[in-house]
């Protein structure tokens, strides 16, 4: 039933994501062909820039230098017909980024005349690596350009002459002598390689762990295991996107799968912290109806905030959005991962103040390492934030290992290590979860006890010898010197449970 509570409150949370994957309706990553879909032109003396490409030339020969595909560009009117009137204005350039503006002069950059015109640039060093490609009317463009310098470069699509209301459809995009990957996105690919064998190493100690201790199996190590599959299909999912991004230029519907896990993962580990910081399995039998929506509202919209974050994160580097934009969707998240923080943190402090109020010590250890690693996490994700946010889009060849650092890397270490370590402290063999299955144990032998004992047995008188206190609570957490032991004196009532009474009986 624990088990189940856990996974139906996470899968309703993650379902709206599943859905959006499904429709292709969850924003793509950037990739390196940008593609002109009837995009309109920009009005009569004006430019417009669209994108920023991520360009790795070796520069050591001929054989490694990037490329500027350009295919099928070409020029209709506003209803879409092909512009057939002749007009040769409008041209798409790549520019390098950090010279931009001392490139093109806001007040002066059309040249050539009038009706029509050409964009005419500064005269500046960086000029020489800035490719212009005219589209004329009533034709198809389709040629491949060199790229003889590493950089970034601004995709620029100029309208220097007088007609208005014109589209403009095709593609154009950088090939870097390793495929199609963007220079900056490079590091990733053999990032997830390793994520992925690191996900797959921890799924097969939990799984033999599991395997070897399988009668002290409880929804605790079930929940670990769904987070460790989660973690373990984003990565295959960014891998296969990233192959498939360096193959063909377009990120393909992996991409969105491997977004929406990285979602899930996060909901199914904020759901794993808030059920077990209220006790479930050591304090508590069942979480009450009430517990169940605070924790299904809370997931949810820690999965809302988290959408318009990662949408951005996938297309920042490209479409370098307004500041304003990106503090405010990391505000989002912040301020919601700052209240559950608070939360499961008042949550841990209740259950820790009962347990040393009963002396349970090895109960306390679990929700003081809880406690912990909950902090880890917080600290870490705000430093990650942080890194993130100051990792602007079209530096250069320098701060391209720092991106995949902070975008990627520092991540998922986050995740790995602290999935490790809950692993460790939450064992089988160790975790005081494992009172919700010795429970269920002991209450079997005793139903299975009840048709040996003598007739007449003063039920009351045993409750007393056990004790003699049963207050509303429906459990007291094990330790050491209670006084409900058996006859025997080697195991501990049904009514004792806890890490150090399970301890002591499995001895």
């Amino acid at each position: 039933v624990a088990a189940g509570t856990l996974s139906s409150m996470a899968h309703l949370a993650v379902a709206v994501f599943a859905s959006l994957a499904l429709t292709g309706s969850f924003p793509q990553a950037a990739a390196e062909i940008y593609r002109f879909d009837n995009d309109e032109v920009p009005g009569p003396y004006t430019l417009d820039t669209k994108y920023l490409f991520y360009a790795w030339a070796k520069e050591k020969s001929e054989m490694n230098l990037a490329e500027f595909p350009v295919a099928d560009l070409r020029i209709s009117d506003a209803s879409g017909a092909e512009a057939n009137e002749a007009y040769s204005s409008i041209q798409v350039s790549t520019l390098p980024w950090e010279d931009f503006h001392k490139l093109i002069d806001a007040t002066a950059f059309c040249g050539g005349g009038d009706p029509e015109g050409y964009i005419t640039l500064q005269k500046y060093p960086s000029k020489a690596w800035v490719n212009n490609i005219t589209v004329p009317t009533g034709k198809v463009t389709s040629m491949t350009k060199k790229i003889f310098k590493t950089g970034v470069y601004a995709l620029v699509l100029s309208n220097c002459g007088s007609k208005a209301d014109l589209k403009i459809t095709g593609t154009i995009g950088v090939k870097n002598p390793y495929g199609f990957l963007p220079g900056n996105e490079y590091y990733r690919l053999p990032l997830y390689g390793w994520v992925t064998l690191a996900w797959a190493g921890a799924g097969v100690i939990w799984l033999a762990l599991l395997v070897a201790k399988k009668d002290a199996v409880v929804w605790a190590h079930i929940a670990l295991a769904w987070i460790i599959i989660s973690g373990f299909g984003e990565s295959v999912a960014w891998w296969f996107s990233l192959s498939t991004l360096n193959s063909t230029g377009e990120a393909s519907q992996a991409t969105s799968v491997a977004e929406v896990l990285s979602v899930m993962r996060n909901i199914y580990a904020l759901s794993f912290i808030l059920v077990a910081s209220m006790g479930l399995g050591v304090t508590e039998a069942e979480l009450d109806k009430a517990s169940k929506i605070k924790i299904l509202v809370g997931t949810t919209l820690f999965g809302i905030s988290s959408v318009p974050r990662v949408c951005l994160l996938s297309m920042r580097q490209a479409i370098d959005p307004k500041t304003s934009i990106v503090i405010l969707a990391n505000a989002l998240v912040f301020i919601v991962g700052f209240f559950h923080f608070i939360w499961i943190l008042r949550q841990l402090a209740n259950n820790m103040r009962r347990c040393k109020e009963l002396n349970q010590d090895d109960s306390l250890k679990i929700f003081q390492r809880l406690a912990m690693i909950l902090t880890i996490c917080m600290l870490s994700a705000t430093g990650v934030m942080i890194g993130q946010f100051i990792d602007k889009p079209g530096k250069g060849l320098p701060y391209w290992q720092s991106h995949v650092f902070w975008n990627d890397g520092v991540c998922q270490a986050v995740a790995l290590i602290t999935m490790f370590a809950t692993m460790y402290f939450l064992a089988p063999s160790k975790s005081g979860f494992l009172a919700e299955s010795y429970m269920t144990h002991v209450d079997e032998k005793e139903e299975t006890g009840l048709t040996d004992e003598p007739m007449g047995k003063d039920d009351d008188a045993e409750g007393q010898a056990a004790g003699g206190k049963q207050d509303g609570s429906m459990f007291v957490v094990g330790g050491e010197g209670d006084p409900e032991e058996g006859e025997g004196g080697s195991q501990p009532s049904a009514n004792t449970i806890g890490a150090k009474a399970l301890s002591s009986s499995l001895e």
